[in-house]
């Protein structure tokens, strides 16, 4: 007989899930997590030991979507609204029985000043633009400040393609955020 893992396993799993597949190799839906360590490019043509040509970010980033979702162990799947974010469908996700949507806001950014958007239990999400990288690619920092902890990661995206963030708020539950530079 196999046992139901508990509640509080299942969000570290998802935690470490989440992080080792943002720092071995981006899934579809995934931003790359930036590093210091240089990184071979894939240029256009498919060749991943030339760079790409371009210099500093060629695209730019003027917005940014932030849908907060909760995550718990309740009745309920996925809540409709949400139905079209294919990535809630598919591990590590699947770990809730019930995702709901908080809230969802259109963040102007600009480098100057960090954008923000309040989430559940008096927290704020922050988010800034950083230095350009490479090619499409544009450096865009995410602070969490929950119950006056800060979690802060910078992450290199393309506009328009998805990113999440997970964070824990319970033994049963979790916060999804999933946000779209553009």
């Amino acid at each position: 007989m196999t046992s139901m893992p508990s509640p509080t396993r299942a969000i570290q799993w998802l935690s470490a899930t989440l992080c080792a597949a943002m720092l071995v190799q981006p899934a579809a839906g995934f931003a790359q997590r930036r590093s210091n360590t240089p990184q071979p490019q894939q240029s256009p043509s498919g060749d991943a030991g030339a760079p790409e040509s371009g210099g500093p970010a060629a695209s730019t980033i003027s917005s940014i979507e932030v849908v907060v979702m909760a995550g718990s162990h309740g009745p309920g799947g996925i809540a409709a609204a949400l139905r079209g974010f294919t990535q809630l469908a598919r591990p590590p996700f699947t770990a809730f029985s019930q995702i709901e949507l908080v809230s969802r806001a259109q963040l102007a950014l600009s480098e100057a000043t960090p954008a923000a958007v309040a989430i559940p239990n008096n927290g704020t999400i922050r988010v800034s633009l950083g230095a350009p990288t490479r090619g499409r690619r544009v450096s865009v920092a995410v602070s969490i400040t929950l119950g006056g902890r800060t979690h802060q990661t910078q992450y290199s995206v393309v506009p328009g393609d998805p990113f999440f963030l997970v964070h824990s708020t319970g033994v049963d539950s979790a916060l999804i955020l999933r946000f779209v530079p553009r």
